[in-house]
């Protein structure tokens, strides 16, 4: 990976539910900004070992974003959800909690003191609810799209109104720009287009 100037820390999460234009904004992402985007989770969805796998494969993550960060190592991050922030929605309505249970906050506050720009993928209820029936889905899903869409959005008002280091956003694949978004982006990291 190159790394152009005011570009030696970029660390992108993209969140949202199946259906809201993630993969499609990775993928241009992943082009423009010349880096491989990362998923923790596949489709398929929780596993009995799901915890132990998804805890155990956050906490290193975290440590070696904040080591890159405090030694000012080059990294370049997009990741495809992370689990910190989706587990918050899919754990509680779908498995009854969140696996990671009381580390869930400051494991959180760790990820969110680092310069991260966050983008919640987020059309239209009824964009995203047609969507989500004409793709196969993690089990449980569209039993309950409603809870979990409602789920996403207070989280990304709790995260917006928290004091963070980082960029949150918005984006809808029907109406906003990618080219605007990797604008917003490098000015966030500190370099224009």
């Amino acid at each position: 990976t190159t790394y152009q100037k005011g570009e030696r820390e970029m660390i992108i999460i993209v969140e949202g539910m199946d259906g809201t234009g993630k993969t499609t904004l990775i993928q241009q992402l992943a082009h423009h900004l010349d880096v491989k985007p990362k998923k923790f989770v596949k489709s398929s969805g929780p596993y009995e070992d799901f915890k132990r796998t998804l805890v155990a494969s956050t906490i290193p993550e975290i440590i070696e974003l904040e080591t890159a960060s405090a030694k000012g190592w080059p990294i370049k991050r997009l990741y495809d959800r992370f689990p910190l922030i989706s587990e918050a929605v899919y754990g509680p309505i779908l498995r009854g909690h969140n696996c990671f249970g009381g580390l869930y906050y400051p494991l959180r506050g760790r990820l969110l003191a680092l310069k991260t720009v966050i983008i919640y993928c987020r059309p239209d209820r009824g964009v995203i609810h047609t969507n989500v029936q004409q793709t196969p889905q993690m089990s449980g899903v569209r039993e309950h799209f409603s809870e979990l869409l409602d789920a996403y959005d207070k989280l990304f008002v709790e995260l917006t109104e928290s004091p963070v280091n980082s960029y949150i956003t918005l984006f809808d694949y029907t109406r906003d720009e990618v080219r605007e978004l990797i604008y917003n982006i490098r000015g966030f990291y500190g370099r224009g287009s």
